[in-house]
């Protein structure tokens, strides 16, 4: 469900953090999951109500090609097993060959109605239609909305802003939203420096009043960073004070 993608390069409006993207991120850009295993392509269309993942597994049997969901993760992976021999007259081996292939994707599904997942696999693609989970109930949106503002003043604590100019760190980074209602929160810096400066990190940047100031200073909660699991705790912990549960 969290996810912190950097920078959208989209105008002077950047957005930082968005938790139903962590799909799009899998999908989308970071590659982290599934590594160690040869991967295979996937194409994400963004259907409105919900998702259509085409994966290209050409060659593969319908039988080889496995969908497995364990929670919030879904497992796509396909394994090919070939054999051929040739033999001379008399029967006796004159080359025999035998391959393996094996393939693996995962990915955070946590916005997904996992009963609903529908497949189909023809002419070596794999098609699976996800619908997105309908709507948030008010408690997990108070809890996005407050793990959004979690993730920045986290952010913020670390010390890892510029403040070589303007005011990054503070009105100029702000939480929106706008449409947490849609599963959707941002971190979003308006100055039209921002992006220049995460985008440099080889620049050498003041320490004077953040110790940590770096470009790129959202890595730390991105996957694979020491804080990665910061937004899906913080979400846990903050719903279970609302609800209970």
């Amino acid at each position: 469900m969290f996810e912190l993608r950097p920078f959208e390069r989209r105008n002077n409006h950047i957005a930082a953090y968005d938790p139903w993207d962590q799909m799009e991120r899998a999908f989308f850009g970071d590659g982290s999951w599934g590594r160690g295993l040869s991967e295979f392509k996937t194409d994400i269309q963004d259907k409105g109500d919900s998702y259509l993942l085409e994966a290209d597994l050409p060659g593969f049997k319908k039988e080889d090609i496995h969908v497995d969901v364990d929670g919030d993760t879904m497992t796509i992976r396909a394994e090919r097993h070939s054999e051929h021999e040739d033999q001379d007259k008399k029967g006796n081996y004159v080359r025999c060959e035998r391959s393996y292939g094996s393939y693996q994707r995962a990915f955070d599904i946590s916005g997904v109605e996992v009963a609903d997942i529908s497949a189909q696999y023809n002419d070596g693609v794999l098609k699976l239609n996800m619908p997105k989970i309908s709507q948030l109930t008010q408690e997990q949106v108070t809890a996005l909305e407050q793990t959004a503002d979690a993730l920045l003043t986290d952010v913020r604590s670390a010390q890892v802003f510029p403040r070589d100019i303007g005011n990054l760190q503070g009105e100029s980074t702000f939480v929106d939203n706008s449409q947490s209602k849609s599963g959707k929160v941002s971190i979003v810096s308006s100055t039209p420096y921002a992006r220049r400066l995460y985008f440099h990190p080889e620049y050498h940047f003041r320490t004077e009043e953040n110790p940590n100031a770096r470009g790129e200073w959202y890595e730390d909660w991105l996957p694979g960073g020491k804080k990665a699991a910061f937004c899906k705790q913080a979400f846990k912990q903050i719903y279970r004070r609302l609800t209970g549960v």
